[in-house]
């Protein structure tokens, strides 16, 4: 694991314990929404659900594009993971946003130009709650899954839905890699006296 030691962790200095379990909750519980939204692409997908091959394949990337990112995030180092986040989601979140401004008079246009704001925001800044950046970025790329699929947004809207996942798994994986890094190692001199 590749962690860089000027991690947001290093900067924040020591947590309590009880904030190191609120951020494990937070974790479990948007690593297990990202879980069960791949789930259910995969579902849709194998049922069929694609409403053109262009679709299909962009939310089979999708999927593939989540899981190697957090596998990516977990052994990358701090500053990159927060460079391929900001650009990865800062495309996605511009996608999202110029789709709304194409005249249509599907009904969940206007919804775009507010996930496209949320989700630069929580791009630029992804550090300041890992966490909570990730689940705008889940919720932001399975909305637009859904909604291209059913008819409510421009089809070509979903060219969101890889470069957010991908954004929103590197940022878990490398949470959990902060979380979870074995603590430093401190080089002691054996004649030092012991405090």
């Amino acid at each position: 694991m590749a962690q860089d030691p000027a991690g947001p962790s290093a900067a924040a200095g020591p947590t309590s314990p009880t904030g190191a379990l609120v951020t494990q909750a937070l974790l479990m519980v948007v690593s297990f929404g990202l879980a069960v939204g791949l789930l259910y692409m995969v579902v849709v997908l194998a049922r069929g659900g694609g409403v053109a091959a262009f679709y299909s394949f962009l939310a089979a990337l999708s999927v593939l594009a989540a899981a190697a990112g957090m596998w990516v995030g977990y052994v990358a180092s701090y500053r990159l993971v927060t460079t391929m986040v900001q650009s990865l989601g800062g495309a996605g979140s511009t996608i999202v946003f110029f789709c709304s401004f194409i005249p249509t008079d599907l009904p969940a246009q206007p919804v775009n130009t507010g996930l496209g704001v949320i989700t630069g925001v929580a791009s630029a800044v992804p550090r300041i709650a890992e966490a909570g950046s990730a689940a705008l970025m889940l919720i932001a790329s399975l909305f637009v899954f859904e909604a291209t699929r059913r008819g409510y947004l421009f089809l070509w809207a979903i060219t969101a839905a890889p470069p957010l996942l991908t954004a929103a798994a590197l940022l878990l994986g490398n949470a959990f890699a902060e979380l979870y890094a074995p603590p430093p190692i401190t080089d002691h001199d054996p004649s030092a006296p012991l405090q």
